[in-house]
């Protein structure tokens, strides 16, 4: 087992999260064997860099900016829906496996938190995005560690939702939402211990999901701890996001 690295790639211009974040329109090269490539739409999240207007899963206010989001509809959808599955395409045309991810408070993590106004029907909207590009693996959040927020036990249901709708060989389990700053900025920063809160997440969904688990998220711990750890809890891999 070694700790990989996580590269986001945007299905769409407007889905990215910083101004010169890559895209899946962009020249590709071969992937490394040490990188995660996942498909991506910051959704919201794109408040934080674009003066328009960004798209949200329902109209819950971005949590750093404040900004509301403009709320899909059904054309929307389906351009967005269309965007994820060019990009699978373009993903396995260079040799990679996709991956849809829906955490990191983007557009899909709205479908999948309460938090966000996610409910049943909006949670269906991630399940028919990961179905129209299966098959493909799925970065999802397990809990949002949140008041409020996505517990294990929802997180746990939706992810095996999830696996089921994209044929997914791997289970990519994350954590945590900016809207809980404290936690998330010491995530980020690596300033204190935080070894295990993503581990411990991703652990949650070991012998519940009948697909290898793999623990994605932030920490200033060296690769050998972060490896020992993960093995104990039984998960097949890390990344570091």
């Amino acid at each position: 087992m070694r700790v990989r690295r996580l590269i986001r790639l945007a299905v769409a211009a407007e889905g990215r999260r910083a101004a010169h974040a890559p895209t899946v329109d962009a020249p590709m090269k071969d992937i490394d064997a040490d990188v995660v490539v996942v498909l991506d739409h910051a959704g919201p999240v794109a408040a934080r860099w674009s003066t328009l207007r960004a798209l949200g899963a329902s109209n819950v206010a971005e949590p750093v900016t404040g900004r509301l989001p403009r709320v899909l509809g059904d054309d929307g959808w389906r351009d967005v829906t269309r965007a994820f599955v060019a990009g699978a395409a373009a993903l396995r045309a260079n040799g990679g496996r996709p991956i849809v991810a829906l955490d990191d408070d983007g557009l899909l993590h709205g479908c999948v938190s309460p938090l966000a106004g996610a409910d049943a029907a909006t949670f269906d909207r991630a399940v028919a995005v990961v179905r129209a590009c299966a098959p493909c693996d799925v970065l999802t959040v397990v809990e949002d560690l949140a008041p409020g927020g996505l517990d294990a036990t929802a997180g746990v249901q939706r992810a095996r939702a999830l696996v089921a709708a994209a044929e997914a060989s791997t289970l990519y389990a994350t954590a945590g939402t900016a809207r809980l700053p404290p936690l998330h900025r010491r995530a980020k920063g690596g300033a204190v211990d935080d070894v295990g809160h993503f581990l411990a997440s991703a652990a949650w969904c070991v012998g519940r999901i009948d697909r290898p688990i793999v623990a994605v998220g932030t920490s200033a711990a060296p690769d050998e701890t972060l490896v020992a750890r993960a093995r104990r809890l039984g998960l097949a891999g890390v990344v570091r996001a």
